[in-house]
């Protein structure tokens, strides 16, 4: 791997037999070092995307590099932060750069605070919109030329069902993840006579780090979960429809097994389960 001031160029061989139905695409994933947005860029590149995963840690998104080149195609490791328009405005300009225009938007950059209304503190509220609202409207702003310019794209958002089912102290995440997805529908009504389809991919939970909780606190719970691959191949399925078909958005649960009615849970809807 080659790494190149405050971007990262590597280049990979070209994996046998594999599937390139995005050859010639490019595609900007914020928070890509990791969890879904690392599975993500996975998919990606394997359908022959050239990719640009976002990141603010330069060891995570080293380890992250590496771990996708055994998986072939192009891509830039670009260390960036979201709730910085200049960092994100830069980064966008140095991926058009190297890799070419943006085809594909992913806002997956988010982070988890957690705490009581009455004791949490106000600085935790503002970060948590800051990265997962704010980054979001900052990404979109900074790839909408390129994305114009290329004559048609796809931006998606992950959101979460948190954000639909309001959990106990997780104001601020669910508050953030129901706001995302009001952007991306009045987004989406903005761009409705361009060639760009605008996806909200909405999952249950899913087994990573995020949150301080890690996979192994998780399991613990017994609580039924998404692997991130589960939630990459939702993003992957949406560039991949025909210019005919579009998506507003895509939601998925933890699959339970035969359908009963259940009590609110971590891994499933509120009226259902399966």
């Amino acid at each position: 791997m080659e790494t190149l001031g405050k971007s990262g160029r590597f280049t990979v061989k070209e994996s046998e037999g594999s599937d390139k139905r995005l050859s010639g695409e490019v595609a900007l994933i914020t928070g890509g070092s990791r969890g879904i947005g690392l599975a993500t860029a996975r998919k990606l590149i394997e359908a022959g995307a050239a990719i640009a995963p976002v990141a603010r840690d330069r060891t995570v998104l080293d380890q992250a590099a590496r771990s996708l080149s055994a998986h072939g195609g192009r891509a830039l490791a670009v260390i960036g932060d979201v709730t910085d328009p200049r960092s994100i405005e830069s980064e966008v300009e140095r991926t058009v750069e190297q890799l070419g225009d943006v085809s594909v938007l992913i806002n997956n950059a988010a982070i988890g605070r957690y705490g009581p209304v009455a004791e949490q503190p106000l600085d935790e509220w503002r970060q948590v919109l800051e990265v997962n609202l704010l980054g979001a409207f900052y990404a979109t702003r900074a790839a909408l030329p390129a994305i114009r310019a290329r004559g048609r794209g796809q931006i998606v958002a992950i959101s979460s069902t948190n954000g639909r089912l309001g959990r106990p102290k997780m104001t601020a995440y669910c508050a953030s993840k129901a706001a995302l997805e009001g952007f991306m529908r009045a987004l989406s009504a903005e761009v409705t006579s361009e060639p760009i389809r605008c996806t909200t991919i909405v999952p249950g939970s899913t087994l990573t780090d995020f949150g301080g909780r890690t996979r192994e606190d998780r399991l613990a719970s017994g609580a039924r979960f998404l692997e991130p691959e589960d939630v990459a191949d939702a993003v992957l399925s949406v560039p991949l429809q025909s210019d005919r078909a579009w998506t507003p958005e895509l939601v998925l649960w933890p699959r339970r097994g035969r359908f009963s009615r259940s009590t609110p849970s971590e891994s499933g809807p509120s009226s259902f389960r399966w």
